[in-house]
Parts: C-alpha cells; structure tokens; sequence
C-alpha cells in the first residue's frame, strides 16, 4: 500500500507541507518475505526533516537535512534458527555474527520510544510519517515485533492504536506512477537512476541511506509537478497505475550508428558517468542486443536498461585488443553493472616447503637501480619452491586441506567441496589415496624440480599425479576417436568407476584441475611479454593475420602472411625448462595475459596455428597449446 492508514490513523490537513512533515525512514532485513514464517536479522533507522540551507536563503527553499545519526543493529535469531546460504550471500552475515546481537525485546523497547515520542508530537500538532521503500514489508515486520514486546504501560489494544497511528509512505508506489515505463524499480534500480552509490549487500544501512536519497529525488519531482502538500499527495498515490511499454532514454537512431566492426562501448546514465563497460565482435549487433525484448535479462541487466541514457565506442582492429582495451577500461572505471573483470585481488603465490600463501616470491625479483628495469637473479634455494600466480584460493584451500587429510587431519572433511562420507569410511580410502598417489610419483614427471622432492606428499608430487591422470585420459582419448560416446568414456577412465571409491574420485579430479590450473598460469606467464602473430578476427567475413606486441598499449599491424619457420613450441619442453621465479605481477596484467592465452587457446582448438617469440632478436616459434602425450 502507497499510504498505511487505519480508522485511527493521523489525519493531516490536506494543505499540510510535505516540507513541514518529519520522517523516519526505516529499513530491515529479515529471512523470509513475511513475519508469519521469517525473523527480523537487521534493522536501521534514522529521522530527517526539511530545513533551511543556508545558502538557499535568498529564496527561501528547503532540502532534506538528516537530525541524528542512524541507528542500526543486529537481532538474535530465535534458538535453532540459522540465516540460509543464499541470506549469508546477498548480505555477507554469517548466523555467528547473530549470536551476541540486540535481542528483539530490546529493539522493541527503543522503537516503542520513537513511536510514544512520534504520537506526542502528533497529538502536538507536529505531523510524522514512516517511509520506506516498500512500505508494507518493513510496516509488517515492525507491527509484528512492536506488537510482540508491548510496553507495560499499554494494552495491546493501546498499543494497536499507538501503531496504526502513525502513516507511512513508500517511495516504490511513488516510483510506480512517476516511471510506469521503466523496466524495474526496486531499490537497487531507483538508487542507481538518481545516481546513488552502489549497493553491493542487502545490508540495512545502505538500503537506509538509498531510501533517504530516492525519497529527496522524488520530492523535487513532486514539487516541479506542483505535488508540495499532504492532500495532493494522497490524490497521486490514490491513482491506478499505467505501466506503459519501456521506451529506453538511449535512442534507436544512437544505437544504430555503431559499426559492424569489433571494439568496446560503454553506457553512459544521465549523470554522465560510465555504468557498463563491453567488448563486441559486432558493435552493432552487440549494443542493439541489450535492447531488443525484455525476456531472458536477469534483474540486474534491467536495471542497467533503465539508467542508460548515452552509449560511446571505440573501434579496435581485432577482438583480442577488444578484450584488452575492456580489461583495462573496466579496471580503471569500476562500473557498477560489471561483473566480469571487475576483481582487483592481487594474484598470489604457493610455497611449496611452508605450504603457505605469499604475495610475491622473496628474492626472485630484485629492482636493478642503475637500469630501473627489473632484473631476475635465478637461485637453486627459490628454483621451484614458489608456484603461482594463482587467484583462485578455493582451490588452494581444498589443496591444503588434501594434503591435512593425507597427514591424518580429517577436520575438513565437512567442508562443502568433499562428498558427505563417515569418518571411516575417511580412514579407510586414505590409505588408498596414498597408495595412487604414490604409484602415480614413480612415473617420471617432465619437470625438472620435481625429482628434488622425494615426500610423496609434497604439493609438486599433487601436480605429477594431476598430470599422470591427465596423460591417461589423453591416451584414453585417441583410443576412443570416432566413438559417439567418447567424452563420456574418457570422463570416466580419468577417475575410478567403483560408487564405493567416491573420495578417490573426488581427489582424482581435484588433482587434475590442480595439474591444469597450474599449467594455465605458466603459460600465462609466457603472455606478459614478447610477440605473437595470430589469425585475428576482425569483425569481417574474413580473418586475417595480425601482428601485435604484448605490451597491451599498442594496436596490432596487418601482415600479409604468417611466418614461415620450422620452430614449434612444445609445452612439456617450455614447462621443464622454466624458471618458475615469480614476478611481481598485478590483476590488470593478469588478466591481460589470461584473454591472451584463452584466445590463443581457442585457435588451437579449431586447428589454426599462432606464432610467438620473446623478443625481434629471437626466432618465431609455431604455437600448438593443446596438451599432448609425449
């Protein structure tokens, strides 16, 4: 409801200023949609009131103007009530942090002092109104915990009375006429239209601070449309609501000027600041996509519809430089519709002697002060202690908590990526895993540090069975060319067929995408510097070959052939002859590398041969990414 009015309800004078009204704005978060079945988790409230700015004096105009600051708190679960995983996500609570929290009865008490002091000033002749978002959802939880905790001094008939006294008003029915065509208006899409800062967690204090921004917006517009008092307001609330088609602020005519060529855009919102940052093979086809229908678009994507008022491009020559100039731009912008490349954490490193995580490897990159270049000083103490760069700590984590279980730690075993089994069921298969993991280290392994490890429990040996398994699948794999079921077979001779040997299976696979992730991040490596020729797409009907310098600043040139060498590039050669010395490497460069490989990646799948070489001294060397059997 707009309006929450009972027979007992304050009744203002319809000439009442909206400017003359104090408000408390009020937001909570619960575990379900209703108070019947879910508990209130977090509540924030805070008052404000219009008041002179001094330097609107002259005129005589008002501007909201907070009066205290916001109260905002934790509240106890009921016994044996757990906030769900998907509640933990969108907030970031945990039902730990609710053990110590305000209990309810005492959240109660101090609103049933704002209400006593709200309803005084009421019967004063001072007009209050509560405002939220969505009225009837916070309304509801807060009659229902109120009216669970009356104070003693009152009835709950009293109490009933005090409650319903008190109107509220909700800026999502008022967001309702304003804008029937915009494709949604919930608090995230309003926030972001008046261009508030970006609510990252359904958390009550930014939910409260948006709320009081989308309120300040709607009240200017109110007034320039001569809706400044309590009866007109009510008039506009009481109408029914139209929603009409969504007619985007970004024009057709705008949109349809993009090339059919490859390269970035970004939407732009009202403010002039940049929302969304893409990458297209087609710009034209790309830009004109978000627009065409409704259906299939998540939530957030019909906010970002709703707030795009201006779209630029810049044409790049392939889409590999697309992806690289995207990268950049969204790590230097930060949009707030981005979800992918938006993560700044620092890539980090393993020590395979510690197994602890390390930003950076000691003493493998050295500033050469004379030079100020960067100079690497190869040393037999750090030749393959340090693995990296990695950025996915998940996996890590489940590696250390393997390598506990080999040691006979089994207080992970709960954890969510290990299947649910017994704790003997736990004794009893590690001793199988050591056995395979041991009879997998007596294969030879084609890198070079490996022999110095001699523990089969050493995080090099994890990657020698990773690599073990996936050598059997890759012969496995040729066997079973032309069979219509092959990928189903080859997933299954990677890891143990028996249902009974399902923690086996599980280490199985974890040791091979501990294998391949490692190995992704070498090659990775080999992208941060030197040169490739590829065969670009171009956003035409043709490819054609393109030579680019990787040192992600420069545009790539056209060449009329590829080179003509008799040098291959071998993987399990470059791998044993690396260095493997960390360098000090940050998320913008890492993704670089990343889109680099996964591209050059993708043409050795369909069977197209890239070229790379370090330098224009060296020779250049055919690249074949695919992993082989030697």
């Amino acid at each position: 409801m707009p309006v929450q009015l009972s027979l007992e309800s304050a009744t203002y004078a319809k000439k009442t200023s909206l400017k003359e009204i104090n408000y408390l704005v009020i937001d909570v978060q619960a575990t379900g949609a209703s108070p019947r079945n879910a508990h209130l988790f977090e509540c924030a409230y805070q008052v404000f009131k219009f008041s002179e700015d001094e330097s609107y004096s002259s005129k005589k105009e008002k501007v909201p103007s907070l009066t205290l600051d916001a109260k905002v708190c934790f509240i106890q679960l009921p016994p044996g009530v757990r906030l769900s995983r998907v509640v933990s996500k969108l907030t970031g609570i945990k039902t730990k942090q609710l053990q110590k929290a305000k209990k309810p009865s005492l959240l109660a008490q101090e609103l049933w002092s704002m209400i006593e002091m709200i309803y005084q000033e009421i019967q004063d002749g001072q007009p209050w109104a509560f405002l939220a978002h969505v009225a009837r959802y916070e309304r509801s939880f807060i009659r229902a915990l109120c009216l669970a905790h009356l104070p003693k001094s009152l009835k709950l008939s009293e109490a009933q009375i005090r409650f319903d006294t008190l109107p509220w008003l909700c800026t999502h029915a008022m967001s309702t006429r304003l804008y029937p065509s915009l494709p949604r208006r919930s608090l995230n899409a309003m926030n972001a239209y008046f261009g508030g800062a970006e609510i990252k967690l359904k958390r009550a204090a930014s939910h409260l601070e948006a709320s009081h921004l989308i309120w300040r917006s709607i009240h200017e517009i109110l007034d320039a449309k001569g809706i400044s008092d309590w009866g007109k307001l009510l008039e506009f609330l009481a109408q029914g609501v139209k929603r009409g088609a969504f007619k985007p602020s970004l024009p057709a005519k705008v949109r349809l000027e993009a090339p059919s060529l490859p390269g970035v855009y970004k939407f732009y919102d009202q403010r002039s600041t940049v929302v969304y940052v893409g990458r297209a093979r087609n710009l034209n086809q790309r830009i004109n996509q978000h627009f065409r229908g409704k259906k299939g678009h998540d939530e957030r994507h019909l906010e970002l519809l709703g707030v795009t008022h201006h779209v630029d491009w810049q044409v790049c020559a392939s889409v590999l430089e697309a992806k690289h100039l995207e990268n950049r731009a969204i790590k230097e912008i930060s949009p707030r519709y981005n979800r992918a490349l938006t993560l700044q954490d620092k890539p980090f490193y393993v020590d395979t002697l510690s197994f602890s995580l390390v930003d950076d490897c000691p003493n493998s990159v050295e500033q050469n002060e004379e030079n100020s270049v960067l100079s690497l000083h190869p040393t037999i103490d750090n030749q393959g202690r340090y693995l990296g760069p990695w950025i996915d700590k998940r996996l890590i984590e489940r590696i250390m908590s393997f390598r506990a279980i080999i040691l006979g730690d089994f207080s992970s075993i709960h954890q969510q990526y290990w299947p649910d089994q017994d704790l003997d069921h736990w004794r009893s298969n590690r001793t199988l895993v050591i056995d395979q993991l041991k009879q997998a280290n007596q294969e030879p392994f084609p890198v070079v540090w490996a022999d110095r490890h001699q523990d089969y429990n050493s995080i090099l040996n994890y990657l020698n069975w990773g690599y073990q398994l996936e050598k059997k699948n890759l012969v496995y794999s040729e066997k079973q060319k032309g069979s219509a079921d092959s990928k189903a077979l080859i997933t299954e001779n990677i890891v143990s067929k028996q249902d009974n040997k399902k923690i086996i299976r599980i280490c199985e696979s974890l040791m091979i995408q501990f294998w391949q992730t490692w190995r992704a991040a070498q090659l990775q490596n080999l992208f941060m510097q030197g040169e490739i020729i590829w065969l670009a797409d171009t956003g035409k009907s043709q490819k054609v070959w393109r030579h680019l310098i990787l040192n992600y600043g420069e545009s790539s040139q056209y060449i009329s052939q590829a080179p003509k060498t008799q040098n291959r590039f071998e993987l399990l050669t470059y791998l044993s002859n690396c260095k493997f010395l960390c360098k000090r490497i940050d998320r913008l460069n890492y993704d670089q590398s990343r889109l680099t490989y996964l591209s050059l990646l993708s043409l050795s799948r369909e069977g197209i041969v890239s070229y790379y070489r370090q330098s224009s001294q060296d020779p250049w060397f055919e690249l074949d990414l695919l992993p082989k059997v030697i």
